[in-house]
């Protein structure tokens, strides 16, 4: 019974790790390609012209983001420019709601969360990703890739996962786990049982012997 247990708690273990590395290497995953994917929806030259940006121009990339992240199934998309050391939105979808919550990005918004980690991208030309940040929009895990333009015009693309989303995955591998573990504790059980009782078998027919001796 024991061994059939540390079997089940075993198998248990490693099923939830195994699952668990797999879905934040698959969120990562999701993240990069998305935010280098974005990339190409922008025009080409457009942070080399933000002077020239209007507010039809805005909406439209606005929109060709919101329907980019509703197609991949992520938060937010947006992209962020340093300028005399502060930092500011220069693109970025809107989820249901947000307006009215007053959280619609506008254009040239000043950035306030999270600025030294973001210069950090952009300095060190790095990628860099956020287990879990927390902003007015709610709770995200996020990559920030630095991105180089023709001009070297130094912006950030930046994509949001929802950590609930995530947790729901976790809560379901949990589950499964618990599954496997019930289930490999039957088969382990049944597979020993037999060896179990012929042990027990012999241990009560010695004992038999020597009390009839």
């Amino acid at each position: 019974l024991l061994l059939s247990i540390s079997l089940s708690i075993v198998f248990g273990v490693f099923y939830y790790n195994r699952k668990t590395n797999q879905i934040y290497e698959y969120t990562d995953n999701v993240l990069l390609t998305t935010a280098l994917s974005a990339k190409n929806i922008l025009p080409r030259d457009y942070h080399e012209k933000l002077d020239s940006v209007t507010t039809s121009s805005y909406e439209e990339i606005k929109n060709r983001f919101d329907q980019f992240a509703s197609d991949i199934q992520v938060a937010y998309i947006y992209t962020m420019i340093e300028k005399q050391g502060k930092l500011y939105y220069t693109a970025s979808n809107v989820l249901e709601g947000d307006k009215e919550k007053g959280l619609d990005t506008n254009f040239m918004q000043e950035v306030t969360t999270y600025k030294e980690t973001i210069q950090q991208s952009i300095h060190t030309n790095q990628i860099l990703y956020f287990n879990e940040y927390e902003s007015a929009w709610g709770s995200f895990r996020t990559v920030l890739i630095p991105i180089r333009s023709v001009v070297k015009k130094d912006y950030v693309i930046a994509v949001d996962i929802p950590i609930d989303a995530i947790e729901l995955s976790l809560k379901k591998v949990f589950y499964e786990s618990l599954l496997g573990d019930f289930i490999c504790f039957l088969l382990s059980f049944c597979a020993l049982l037999p060896l179990t009782t012929k042990i027990l078998s012999k241990n009560i027919s010695w004992d038999y012997r020597i009390k009839f001796i």
